[in-house]
């Protein structure tokens, strides 16, 4: 009624023959499924002999196991496949936003130099207001002080 252990891994191996891996891997992933097959009808016969009820794993339902293997197989190839793209269009963001950031860095550098040039240049100026300043306030107290004179002068005529 079961079907011996090599047929079960010679059907696995038919249906993996298309399948995108390594032949080494095919084989071993073929003797896996007839040993899972195996147990399942192991436990089957233990269930039968512990608690009276039959359990079947059918041809039918190794084929089944088979065929659901490919498909999460393959579902799961595809996710981790536009994972790694994701992953590798970060990385490559991430290394866009790293020369951006060096090349602001660069800028910035060279604006603060010119900042420094600036401000000096504006300190200077301002020294030189501020004494030009000092001068003119010290000629209008001057002119102050003469203009007094010269009321006191033309108060003392008139």
């Amino acid at each position: 009624d079961a079907w011996h252990p090599d047929a079960l891994v010679a059907v696995a191996t038919s249906y993996l023959s298309d399948f995108p891996v390594a032949t080494g891997e095919k084989e071993s992933m073929a003797q896996h499924m007839a040993f899972v097959h195996g147990t399942v009808q192991a436990a089957g016969e233990l269930l039968y002999e512990t608690e009276g009820r039959k359990h079947y794993a059918p041809p039918k339902s190794f084929l089944d196991f088979i065929s659901l293997f490919i498909s999460m197989y393959r579902e799961r190839s595809a996710h981790f496949a536009e994972m790694r793209r994701r992953l590798s269009n970060g990385l490559a963001k991430l290394h866009a936003a790293s020369r951006q950031v060096l090349d602001l860095q660069r800028k910035l550098s060279i604006e603060i130099q010119e900042v420094e040039v600036k401000s000096k240049n504006t300190d200077r100026v301002m020294s030189l207001v501020s004494a030009e300043t000092a001068a003119a306030d010290t000629e209008r107290h001057a002119a102050a002080g003469d203009e007094a004179k010269c009321a006191v002068i033309q108060s003392d005529v008139t």
